[in-house]
């Protein structure tokens, strides 16, 4: 996600992909002052965290409105849900399959970082599982929207090769206005993916600490900022 950040910014204001130095910098500096919200307390990263939450599904939204504005306009690659194409190349051995849901699981990283805060979370029995099935279905909603959003929008072809998807589709439906929103949403949604990751892990090293397989200075709690 650091190095994601690193080629929207980029393009977004110098027009052009950097190279690896660029991102693994603006990676790093990301990755510092994420760790550092983490150190000040919990109660700021929390409120990042909800504030990129907020501008991701605003970001997801207007890409849905995106596909949706080309194809009313008469334009965009409507051709891509013909029957034939799609499924056009499809794999027919299962496994393939298999592989592909394996990988789909990461876009539900609430499923692998939600227990990690059951300890500081009020009425967590009560909390977790409305929390995860609202989280999940909410992602799946709205991730398959924006898929049909891209196919609206682009080639396949193209959809494989771009590196800048998010900010081509705001520039195909609205122009530079366009491109610049879904830019920054991109941008602030992984601002908040990179910190969430940040936020969980540090708490299963804690817990590793206190249960003696890491060394015990692992485990202190600092207080607040």
């Amino acid at each position: 996600s650091s190095g994601i950040n690193a080629e929207y910014f980029a393009h977004l204001l110098l027009g052009y992909k950097p190279n690896v130095w660029i991102s693994k910098g603006v990676g790093a500096l990301l990755i510092v002052f994420l760790g550092v919200m983490n150190i000040v307390g919990v109660k700021v990263i929390a409120k990042l965290l909800s504030f990129a939450s907020v501008i991701k599904l605003s970001t997801v939204l207007f890409l849905i409105t995106c596909g949706i504005t080309v194809a009313l306009k008469g334009q965009g690659e409507v051709s891509n849900f013909g029957w034939p194409l799609s499924f056009e190349g499809s794999s027919t051995n299962p496994a393939d399959y298999g592989l592909a849901f394996y990988y789909c699981l990461f876009t539900f990283q609430g499923w692998n970082s939600l227990n990690y805060m059951t300890e500081e979370i009020k009425n967590s029995e009560r909390t977790l599982p409305i929390g995860g099935m609202i989280g999940m279905c909410g992602v799946a909603i709205s991730y398959f929207l924006a898929n049909i959003a891209y196919l609206l929008l682009f080639t396949l072809n193209h959809i494989v090769d771009t590196s800048t998807i998010a900010m081509e589709s705001g520039f195909a439906a609205f122009g530079r206005t366009g491109e610049l929103v879904m830019g920054v949403g991109r941008l602030v949604s992984c601002l908040g993916c990179v910190g969430g990751v940040i936020c969980c892990i540090s708490r299963n090293l804690q817990c590793t600490a206190d249960s003696g397989v890491f060394p015990n200075i692992m485990g202190g709690i600092n207080n607040p900022i």
